[in-house]
């Protein structure tokens, strides 16, 4: 396993049969990378919209600036939703890393790419982030 960086048109992708034989097949594997990271991106910011909590204020103090929402109701059926996204996430987002961990130059800038254009196509969405 390398552990520096190195350019290669034929570095494997995730099993040996996804090798690039070609300048062609290795700019699809990284169009390909690109695209997977806008969606990992694109499915943080629709968790951050589908399950914006809408629960209940409660003052904390007497100052009235300080508020914490809470929400008591268990829905099974937005759980098992929640539970679904954040698998696929986790699930994309350990397929980046495996792209990354190759150590391929133009892997590893194209997972950063999809990364920005990610961020900004759909980068307003995620009320989440405290840069919004």
């Amino acid at each position: 396993m390398n552990m520096t960086f190195f350019y290669s048109l034929v570095t494997p992708l995730f099993s040996t049969a996804w090798t690039p034989n070609g300048i062609g097949q290795y700019a699809g594997t990284c169009i390909f990378l690109i695209i997977l990271a806008v969606i990992h991106r694109s499915l943080v910011a629709f968790r951050s919209v589908a399950f914006a909590t809408s629960g209940v204020e409660h003052e904390t103090g007497s100052d009235s600036s300080t508020k914490v929402k809470i929400t008591s109701r268990f829905n099974a059926g937005k759980e098992i939703a929640r539970g679904i996204i954040e698998a696929m996430i986790g699930g994309v987002g350990y397929l980046l890393m495996i792209g990354v961990m190759t150590m391929n130059v133009g892997y590893f800038s194209s997972v950063i790419a999809g990364f920005f254009l990610g961020g900004f196509l759909v980068g307003r969405f995620d009320v989440s982030s405290s840069y919004c």
